[in-house]
Order: structure tokens, then C-alpha cells, then sequence
């Protein structure tokens, strides 16, 4: 049967795990600076790319990040529905996910010994391992925190991951990262990416132990296993009939195809403005302080305010800080002011203030989906419901393609207008979106009646027996 008014209030508003918070929270400030010095997204591209001198192995790195965790969270998503314990699940998946990465810095060790070719092989295949098994570790960690901690402090708690994380960054990673990487590193390549590497590897292992320690509030899992087609077949079922879930899936889409404009602003500057590449750096750090302040914005309105609010901040954040690219590199002029005797030139302050707006987007979008997804998803089935969301996001790995295609063929102005549009949609389809806790403290539960009187649509699908 559906959830009833009181199981979802017991489900949203549910008594704080004080242990489980600040485990989860010391898990965080951990795995984010570790991250860092493996990351999907910068580091290991250039070290495909160094490794391999081939470009389209960075794109096959990128496919692999996107791809890879989306297929065996799907299949195991109905599995995970019904384990009685999600606990050894994010146990297990952490264990492969540290081989993997162990791996990976294994074979850049041992690369003059085997070969670059072996090498790239060996750290491909333990690469892909890594991110296999990264989705299904996202299920069993949000099922835990969605059972010990409450809807009005899972805001505080995202931030203090972000926050603590993020500053560790700036002390610990970033300094590493610059002098692993330059002239002075007394390793040659690619021993120094391995070392870098494999210092990452065991300060995440620290992290996954730590949240290992957690302990499990008791929490009903669904009753009957789904067979695979019956699973594959709820997952088109839940977007059509969920509308808080569709519409959520839709925002998400298109604000993160919107927000795949932030490394072209890099690319804009030095190629169109002539900037040097050391700006990146600066700009770089620009954008974590941003993403800093952020966290605290983005934490007060998640558990003040609630999640549909924090939806509004980074559809609007995205939505101008395109606009700002559009209009600003169209019409800002060479030149310079003095502000408080310093030199600053207007193209400086147009991409500080894209990269601002960038960091604060960043902090907000990750905790305000999966809060609000947390909301609206029946406990026994927030596996499934994560799962099928980031499948139904899989074509976003696409935006960053066709903003590349366009910028060679058109220009950097038409990527920044596009990206604009797409988030001007998204803010308009997050303001109508309805807040659960609202919903439920007024008698109306997220997943049963819609609240803006749509009586017209079917009913949400049944809980499992």
C-alpha cells in the first residue's frame, strides 16, 4: 500500500543518530582532499592522456566515470531494496574500491619495470573496477544517512562535509598536487602520479573505515525481490506516475547539462582574452571559496527553508552566472580599474565573478538532489529510486561534448546562452516544484496526493509487500 501520512513523517522527521552524523561528517571532510589527488575529472585524464599520448583516452576515461558505476547500481538496486542490513554492502563495495585504486597506483610504480603499455592496461582495469562498484556504495551510504539523520539537519550535514573537506583541500591537496606534479618532484613520471596515487588510496581507506563504524538503525527493507524484468520495468513506472520524481530527474538534467559550462571558462579566457595558463590556478581557488561560502548558504535553506528552496538557489546561481559569461564576454572591454590601490581589469572580474557563481552552483546542486530525493523516495525503495535517477541522467555525460562541438564550429557565446536557457527552464520547473516536509506537516504526502491538485495523474506505484 502507499505510505501513509505518519510513515512518511516518520521517514522524513526521524530522530538524529548523533554517531551516525558525525561519522558520516568525518567521512566526508576525509574522502574530499583524498579525492582530489585522484580525481576523476582533472588527474586522471592528463594521466591517461601522458600515459597513453593518446586524446580520445581522455574520452574514454570520461565514459568510463559516467558509464560504469550507472549499469551494476541499476542491477543491484533490487537487491539492496531487500538486504536486511545495508551496512556490509558499503563495507564490501569499499574494500574493492580500495584494491582499485591500489591497483591503479600499483601499476604507475611498477611502469618501468612492465612497460607504459601494461601499465595504462593495468590501470584501466583497476580504474573501471573503482567506479564499478561507486554507485552501488551510493545506495547503501544514503539508505544509512536517510535512517539517522532528519530532513531539517541533512542540510548541516552536507555542509560540514563540503566545508571541512574543501578547506583540507586548500591546505593539503592543492599544495601536494603542485609539487607532485612540477619540476621540483624528485619522481619522474609517471611514479609521481602513482605516489600521489597511492597517498590518496589510503586516506580514502581511512574514510570508508571510519563510516564502516557506523551503526545501523533498524530499518524494514522491502518485502519480495523484484525479478529483473519487473525491476527494469518500476523504473520506467516510477518516472512516469512519480511526479515529484520526474520532475526532480528533469531539474537535474538540466542544470547539470547547464553547469558543463564551467571548464569552458578556462578555455574562454585564454584563448579568446589571451589570459596566461597561470590563471587557472587563481581561479581555481576563487571557486572553492566560493563553493566555502556556499555550503553555509546552501545548509541553512536545506534545513530552514527545505530542499525545494535549495533547487531555486542553483537553478537561479547557474542561470546567472551563464547569463553574466553571455553578456559580459560580449560587451566587457581591455582596461582596468583601481580598487582599494590594486589593479584589477574588468575581463578579471567577469570570470571571478563566473567562477563565484560556479562554486556556490556546485555547493548547492549535489546536497539539494539528493536531499529532495531522499524526501520523496519510500525508504525500503531509495536504492531503486537512486539508481534509475542516475540512469535517466547517464545523457548529461553528452553536454560537454556538443559544448566542445560548438564552441569549435560557432563560439564560446552560444554555449554560455544555451546553458542559460536550459537553467532559465530548470528555475521555472523547480519553483512549481512542491517541499515534502510542507506537504506532509500539511497532511499532503509526497507520495500520494500532489499538492498542486493534480488529481488527473495516476497514483504513485505500490510499496513492495
Amino acid at each position: 500500500m502507499a505510505r501513509s501520512p505518519d510513515a512518511a513523517e516518520r521517514e522524513l522527521f526521524i530522530t538524529l543518530n548523533r554517531r551516525n552524523y558525525l561519522l558520516g561528517i568525518a567521512n566526508g571532510i576525509i574522502f574530499t582532499p583524498a579525492n582530489r589527488l585522484a580525481d576523476l575529472g582533472t588527474v586522471i585524464p592528463l594521466l591517461l592522456l601522458r600515459l597513453s599520448g593518446l586524446s580520445w583516452m581522455v574520452g574514454m576515461g570520461h565514459a568510463i566515470t559516467m558509464v560504469a558505476p550507472v549499469v551494476p547500481q541499476v542491477l543491484a538496486a533490487r537487491l539492496v531494496d531487500t538486504a536486511p542490513r545495508k551496512r556490509p554492502i558499503y563495507c564490501w563495495c569499499a574494500v574493492i574500491r580500495f584494491i582499485g585504486i591500489v591497483g591503479m597506483a600499483l601499476s604507475l610504480l611498477f611502469a618501468g619495470t612492465i612497460g607504459y603499455g601494461w601499465a595504462l592496461v593495468g590501470l584501466l582495469f583497476c580504474f573501471t573496477l573503482r567506479v564499478l562498484v561507486q554507485g552501488i556504495t551510493s545506495q547503501a551510504f544514503l539508505h544509512i544517512i536517510a535512517n539517522s539523520v532528519p530532513t531539517t539537519k541533512r542540510g548541516s550535514f552536507w555542509k560540514w562535509r563540503q566545508l571541512g573537506g574543501l578547506v583540507l583541500v586548500l591546505a593539503f591537496s592543492w599544495p601536494l598536487l603542485r609539487y607532485m606534479l612540477s619540476d621540483d618532484c624528485p619522481f619522474e613520471f609517471p611514479v609521481n602520479y602513482g605516489v600521489l596515487i597511492l597517498i590518496g588510496a589510503l586516506v580514502m581507506g581511512l574514510a570508508w573505515l571510519i563510516f564502516s563504524k557506523v551503526s545501523e538503525p533498524e530499518a524494514k527493507p522491502a518485502g519480495h525481490r523484484l525479478t529483473m524484468r519487473q525491476h527494469l520495468a518500476r523504473g520506467v513506472r516510477l518516472l512516469r506516475r512519480d511526479r515529484y520524481y520526474r520532475r526532480l530527474v528533469r531539474i537535474r538534467i538540466l542544470l547539470s547539462a547547464a553547469g558543463a559550462i564551467t571548464p569552458f571558462f578556462i578555455a574562454f579566457a585564454v584563448q579568446r582574452w589571451e589570459f596566461h595558463d597561470e590563471v587557472a590556478a587563481s581561479f581555481m581557488v576563487v571557486q572553492i571559496v566560493a563553493q566555502m561560502i556556499g555550503c553555509w548558504v546552501a545548509g541553512y535553506i536545506s534545513d530552514k527553508l527545505g530542499n525545494q528552496r535549495l533547487l531555486v538557489l542553483a537553478a537561479a546561481t547557474i542561470l546567472c552566472t551563464a547569463a553574466f559569461a553571455a553578456f559580459g564576454g560580449y560587451l566587457t572591454p581591455p582596461g582596468a580599474m583601481q580598487l582599494f590601490g590594486h589593479r584589477l581589469h574588468y575581463r578579471m572580474a567577469v570570470l571571478m565573478g563566473c567562477f563565484i557563481g560556479s562554486g556556490i552552483f556546485m555547493a548547492a546542486l549535489g546536497p539539494a538532489y539528493m536531499n529532495y530525493l531522499m524526501d520523496i523516495a519510500p525508504r525500503r525503495k531509495l536504492p531503486s529510486y537512486t539508481a534509475f535517477a542516475s540512469l535517466f541522467i547517464v545523457p548529461i555525460a553528452l553536454a560537454p561534448l556538443a559544448y566542445g562541438w560548438l564552441v569549435h564550429t560557432v563560439s564560446y557565446h552560444i554555449i554560455f546562452i544555451i546553458s542559460a536557457i536550459l537553467a532559465l527552464i530548470g528555475l521555472i520547473l523547480a519553483m512549481r516544484m512542491g517541499e515534502p516536509r510542507d506537504d506532509v506537516l500539511n497532511g499532503q504526502v509526497a507520495n500520494g496526493d500532489p499538492p498542486n491538485g493534480d488529481a488527473h495523474e495516476p497514483p504513485r506505484e505500490q510499496a513492495a509487500p
